[in-house]
């Protein structure tokens, strides 16, 4: 099971996080950072005896932090029936990122009904977006 945990420290413009296979995504004036998970899943697994190391990042007002499940990227759909793809939600989410939040939640579940059309969808499907 992959898991994202932030914590917001808005006194000290900071988050802490531990990722275990979701990203964190942080766009700063349209620029996009991506914090990778950890390869490790939460739960029982071969290296279930090493910790989760964690990390910080500072934050500046205006920032947009996102974390997200792997469910609207791998689900399948489009023309061709093939997987969304992670480049091209990041891209999405990009054009879409000067929106207002209530905005972009309707953008992206309009997006995710377009590509997956009549595919079954495969997932969970959750993209939590903060704007600091």
């Amino acid at each position: 099971m992959g898991a994202s945990i932030v914590c917001f420290d808005f006194e000290n413009n900071k988050i802490t996080y531990t990722l275990a296979q979701n990203p964190i995504w942080i766009v700063r004036e349209g620029e996009m950072t991506v914090i990778s998970p950890e390869k490790m899943p939460v739960g029982k697994h071969r290296n279930d005896y090493l910790p989760f190391l964690g990390g910080e990042f500072e934050t500046k007002k205006g920032d947009l932090i996102y974390t997200l499940t792997d469910g609207f990227q791998d689900q399948f759909g489009g023309p061709k029936g093939k997987r969304f793809m992670m480049k091209n939600l990041r891209e999405y989410v990009l054009s879409i990122c000067h929106l207002p939040m209530k905005e972009q939640d309707q953008k992206l579940k309009g997006a995710f009904a377009n590509w997956k059309g009549d595919e079954k969808q495969i997932d969970d499907v959750c993209i939590i977006g903060v704007r600091i």
